[in-house]
C-alpha cells in the first residue's frame, strides 16, 4: 500500500487511485491569440502556467481578472495586450530561468550552496515579493559577492 496509502487509510479516506498526469500548459514564447471577438481563453486554456514552477492557479485567477477588467475597460483586445505586457513577459524570464536550472541542476545546487542568498531570491518569487524579471539583478549582486537585496530595500522590483 505504501506510505501514501497508509496515510489515506489512517485518515479514513479510502485507497489511493491510479496516478495520472498531463502536460502543464506553459507559454512557449510565441505570441498566442488569447481573445477574439467576445471570447477569451484564461488560465490553462491560455497556457498561462508558470514555466519554472508549473503552478497555475495564481495565473488562472490573474488572467481571469485581467479579462474581466478588459471587458469593463472597453474590450478583450485590452486583455490580449495586458497579458503580453505583464504575465507573458514575466513568464519569458521564468522560462529562461527554468532552462538554465533544469539543464544543469547540479551546477545550480552548488551555486546555491556557495551563495545562500540565491535561495532567498527564490523564496521572494514564491512569496510574490520579487518578479522573475527582478531575479537577474539579485543574481548579479550575488556573483559580485554582495547581498541579493541591498540594505534597507525589501525587493529590487519596487
Amino acid at each position: 500500500m505504501g506510505c501514501y496509502g497508509a496515510f489515506l487509510a489512517r485518515l479514513g479516506l479510502g485507497r489511493p487511485g491510479a496516478w495520472r498526469g498531463a502536460l502543464i500548459p506553459c507559454p512557449d514564447g510565441r505570441p498566442a491569440r488569447l481573445a477574439s471577438g467576445r471570447a477569451a481563453v484564461i488560465g490553462d486554456a491560455a497556457a498561462a502556467a508558470d514555466p519554472f514552477l508549473g503552478e497555475g492557479i495564481g495565473q488562472a485567477l490573474h488572467s481571469g481578472l485581467l479579462a474581466a477588467r478588459a471587458i469593463f475597460d472597453g474590450g478583450l483586445d485590452l486583455y490580449q495586450a495586458r497579458m503580453r505586457a505583464g504575465l507573458m513577459r514575466e513568464h519569458s524570464h521564468a522560462r529562461l530561468l527554468a532552462r538554465l536550472i533544469y539543464r544543469a541542476p547540479a551546477c545550480f545546487q552548488s551555486l546555491a550552496q556557495r551563495h545562500p542568498g540565491a535561495t532567498e531570491l527564490a523564496w521572494q518569487v514564491l512569496r510574490g515579493q520579487r518578479a522573475y524579471a527582478g531575479i537577474w539583478a539579485g543574481v548579479a549582486r550575488l556573483l559580485l559577492g554582495l547581498s541579493a537585496v541591498p540594505p534597507g530595500q525589501a525587493s529590487l522590483d519596487q
